[in-house]
């Protein structure tokens, strides 16, 4: 009986179904467009993805129907605590291109859903370079700005805490391969602190840098090469001629020094843990005395030094004098070797005054005579030729400035990239 009654109400709800869906149906094909897209979308407005990448928490894209065509027309991207909370507020172009990107600090109130800006951009045509970009502190001061000059380069200045003065300023190539950076100093005068230049390829990224003093004057610049190494010079205190030069490799390292004249004064070439020293000097400015150091690390509380082992003598025609072999602390000769004819050597030990004691005369390893003086001979020498002299002091300039933004033409601006060697 129940059962007959459930199926007669199942069948009087039903008529009463189809009958409600076919007045519906007539009242809709009166009112709405016939396309079945329209009734039926079959793509929505607005698309949500969580999560994202790089930060990125949720992100919301709205889009349009263009001349048939589903595009993008704008977008929120919301990041993550790590990523300060950024919201970036994202409008593209009739083709989908993304056209500007508004940047803000969350608001601290949590009023709103945004508080101060953080970055404007506005993009090239294709969506993929800036036209030009403007990055502010939490505080509202100007941190950075760029923008894209009519020579396809790309130009970007940083400026000090106070949003005013400038700090540096950069120049990227159409490539976007840093090709110039000028740095300032905080003072009243705004002097340079640095330049550098790209002075080869944009692939082979050999880079120039110059070191300025406090009144503006160059007094260092290195080159620094992917594939050499380190080139450096030292200026005089005008800073327009070189008293001294290097050039630095993983295996060797080669120092000249110059007078004022532009002569040169004396010639280094170091590698492993030797040093050769080349002393010019005459009226031809020719090789005077060549040293060969020993660098000792620090032991037994002493610091780390250099001990000379040996030194040649050259006459004005550049052959060799005598050789002097050094003890093994290299605090005083130990014996001198004079050349002789067919390739022999005279041979002349000494006590620790600098007396002859004996003297031998060989031909390679062989002794050929050996002898001891008849009366006390003093052996003299120039005390300079022990001496290892710096003319200039040359500092050790780093190449990478410490706490400068990384090399790129732009950054995520929430994570802050820095320099680092390569």
């Amino acid at each position: 009986m129940l059962k007959n009654i459930a199926r007669r109400t199942a069948t009087i709800y039903g008529i009463a179904f189809l009958c409600l869906t076919a007045a519906c149906w007539t009242i809709a094909t009166h009112y709405l467009p016939a396309t079945p897209s329209d009734r039926f979308p079959e793509k929505l407005s607005q698309e949500v993805f969580v999560p994202g990448k790089n930060g990125k928490k949720i992100t919301y894209i709205t889009y349009r129907q263009i001349n048939g065509v589903r595009t993008k027309v704008s977008g929120v991207v919301f990041y993550d605590q790590e990523h300060e909370g950024i919201i970036d507020y994202l409008t593209f172009d009739s083709k989908g291109f993304i056209a500007k990107s508004e940047k803000f600090f969350p608001k601290i109130d949590l009023v709103d859903e945004a508080g101060m800006l953080r970055r404007l951009a506005l993009y090239e045509a294709d969506g993929s370079l800036f036209k030009s970009h403007v990055v502010h502190r939490k505080d509202g001061t100007l941190e950075r700005q760029g923008e894209r000059l009519r020579d396809g380069r790309y130009h970007i200045r940083y400026y000090y805490e106070d949003g005013v003065s400038l700090q540096r300023e950069r120049f990227f190539t159409r490539n976007l391969v840093l090709s110039f950076e000028r740095v300032f100093r905080d003072d009243s005068e705004h002097t340079r602190l640095s330049e550098t230049r790209l002075v080869s390829s944009e692939s082979d990224k050999e880079y120039s840098k110059s070191f300025f003093n406090y009144k503006g004057v160059k007094i260092a610049r290195i080159t620094k090469s992917p594939i050499v190494g380190v080139k450096g010079e030292v200026f005089n205190e005008s800073g327009d001629k070189v008293i001294a030069a290097y050039e630095r490799t993983p295996w060797t390292t080669q120092e000249v020094y110059f007078r004022v004249d532009g002569t040169t004064e004396q010639a280094r070439l170091s590698y492993a843990n030797s040093t050769t020293a080349v002393v010019f000097g005459g009226d031809k400015n020719t090789v005077q005395y060549k040293q060969t150091w020993r660098s000792r690390p620090p032991v037994d509380g002493k610091p780390a030094r250099f001990i000379l082992t040996r030194v040649i003598e050259f006459d004005s025609n550049q052959q060799e004098i005598r050789t002097i072999e050094m003890v093994n602390d290299g605090s005083q000769p130990s014996f001198i070797s004079i050349p002789l004819e067919a390739k022999k050597r005279l041979y002349k030990y000494l006590d620790g005054a600098g007396n002859l004691v004996r003297f031998e005369v060989k031909e390679g390893e062989s002794v050929i005579t050996s002898d001891t003086p008849t009366k006390v001979e003093l052996v003299s020498f120039d005390n300079r030729i022990f001496l290892r002299d710096n003319p200039v002091e040359i500092p050790n300039y780093d190449f990478y400035e410490a706490g400068a933004p990384a090399w790129i033409y732009d950054y995520e601006d929430t994570q802050y990239p820095r320099m680092k060697p390569n």
